[in-house]
């Protein structure tokens, strides 16, 4: 795989006019005077991604180690092909195994253009993992990229159903297609460990939020964004199609990804404009390779998603005095990325909390307490999110869907007759500032998820999945109790800490830290390490 793929497109995605998001407060008179509306205008939800970029090919001229979108369609028709030849119907859900780089984004485009859902699968992740996605997905066939095959096998060895059937994406031949297009869906991983959930997003979902972006901040043949992210992690659906959308992606090897200092070299060699980082990301690349971030002359937009923005970083950024403009954005996997954007300042000195802006369009961002009911303006409560980008569950969980996206019971006759009619209670708790921005002010009480590293953890999935896997060890590896804690090490920076009661002594600190791991590893993810 080379190191740098460029995508080379034209022209602008989507321009559409919509509906202000705007939050609830106690009172009714209140109420409507927050509650503004501008264009009306509708998303077309038949409009699918692909189509929306196939309106743009240009026959651009492909230079060394870039691709044209024309050269890139062509792929996804050959890959779309192979798939409806390997039985792929619209509505079915495809795995796609692949190290990052143009067949990584060709099999993803292909994909959806049968009309299936995609269910990307980390080829770093921990194989029972994988194994696990794959069955609890029943993704069929596996897609798989160039030089994963031994991988594919050692996962399919452990998917406790039918062993979907194989295609690989070098294979495919170009062939025309004649495809009957639903709305497509993503299935994604919403950065959970212990036990993944699936959510389900659909295209329309995707479409709104870069729709957003589009209007606010303006794609342009200008536009280079970096992907750099797991197609497992939602941010990768905006740097990618983001970049799809406008003009250019820039797609980092699986060795720059891991390297900070090559990262940044990465940056500035292929003149990023755009970057999604998560705070945690963002601040490595300072540490490692500070001197080059600022070389980054192009540099134009920054948006921090994923995790609570320290202030640190925040100032640390503005340090650098690269050209870039910095926004921080909230939300959930289950809503796509960002429902809110906060363009941030450099922080004053006695500044502890950084606002995660206003709801974006079509979003609608309410604050309640425990009864369902409004808390007034100002007040914490928790963060409920309704509008276009609420996606339709979690895979294979109705009961946990049904818990956490439920009836709206505040959204408007337009909304409903636009289908809009659900929200999905994201545990996060949040106030308005007396500017309207949300403030972000951590989980409900009693709530053992965290972010670390932007992934999204349940401590108690964590601890539950060390606490079992204990019982297979010997007698002096199995577990009474265990406790597992997110410790700050550095200022706001955290990692995780278990707290192990063992059933008889472990001597020495080597066999301590030996004797549980080998069973554990290969089930948890790389980033709660």
């Amino acid at each position: 795989m080379r190191n740098r793929r460029e995508l080379g497109i034209s022209g602008t995605a989507m321009n559409v006019g919509v509906v202000i998001g705007v939050g609830v407060v106690a009172e009714n008179e209140e109420l409507q005077k927050v509650m503004l509306r501008m264009g009306m205008d509708m998303i077309n939800e038949e409009e699918l991604l692909y189509q929306l970029e196939e309106a743009m090919l240009a026959d651009k001229t492909v230079a060394p180690m870039t691709i044209s979108y024309r050269k890139l369609m062509e792929g996804a028709d050959s890959v779309t092909s192979e798939l409806l030849d390997a039985g792929a119907k619209p509505g079915d859900r495809i795995g796609l195994l692949a190290l990052p780089g143009v067949e990584a984004v060709t099999g993803l485009l292909g994909t959806l253009m049968t009309g299936s859902c995609y269910a990307a699968l980390d080829a770093e992740f921990a194989h029972d993992r994988l194994s696990f996605m794959l069955t609890d997905s029943g993704a069929n066939p596996l897609l798989v990229g160039p030089g994963q095959d031994a991988r594919a096998a050692e996962i399919l060895s452990k998917v406790v159903v039918v062993a979907p059937k194989v295609v690989r994406t070098d294979d495919a031949t170009a062939a025309g297609r004649t495809v009957s297009q639903p709305r497509p869906r993503h299935p994604n991983d919403p950065r959970s460990t212990g036990t993944p959930k699936g959510v389900i997003l659909k295209e329309s979902n995707t479409q709104a939020m870069l729709s957003a972006l589009d209007k606010d901040y303006g794609f342009s043949h200008n536009y280079n964004s970096v992907a750099h992210t797991t197609m497992s992690f939602d941010l990768s659906i905006v740097q990618i199609f983001g970049g799809l959308s406008a003009a250019t992606v820039s797609i980092a090897s699986l060795e720059t990804r891991k390297d900070p200092s090559a990262l940044a070299e990465f940056m500035m060699n292929e003149g990023v404009t755009v970057t999604y980082f998560t705070p945690t990301q963002f601040a490595l690349l300072m540490e490692f390779n500070e001197a080059v971030v600022k070389r980054c002359a192009k540099y134009w937009v920054a948006y921090f998603a994923g995790e609570r923005l320290p202030v640190r970083v925040a100032k640390a950024f503005y340090d650098l005095g690269t050209p870039a403009t910095f926004y921080n954005t909230w939300s959930p996997s289950e809503l796509v990325v960002q429902t809110s954007v906060a363009e941030i300042s450099p922080p004053e000195e006695d500044v502890v909390n950084l606002p995660i802006g206003h709801p974006m369009d079509n979003c609608r961002h309410y604050l309640l307490d425990a009864k369902g009911n409004p808390v007034p303006f100002g007040q914490v409560g928790e963060l409920v999110v309704g509008g276009v980008q609420v996606g339709t569950g979690y895979l294979n969980r109705p009961e946990v869907s049904a818990r956490s996206f439920v009836e709206d019971p505040f959204a408007s006759e337009d909304d409903r007759e636009r289908g809009w009619n659900r929200i999905f209670k994201t545990g996060d708790r949040g106030r308005f500032r007396a500017d309207g921005q949300l403030e972000f002010h951590g989980r409900i009480a009693g709530d053992k998820q965290i972010k670390l590293r932007g992934f999204r953890i349940d401590l108690g999935e964590v601890e539950q999945l060390i606490f079992k896997e204990s019982q297979n060890l010997k007698k002096a590896g199995a577990l009474i109790d265990i406790a597992v804690v997110a410790r700050t090490v550095d200022l706001d920076e955290q990692q995780l800490v278990a707290y192990l009661v063992p059933k008889s002594n472990i001597t020495g600190e080597a066999e301590r830290g030996a004797t549980v791991s080998p069973e554990t590893s290969p089930r948890c993810a790389s980033w709660s390490a």
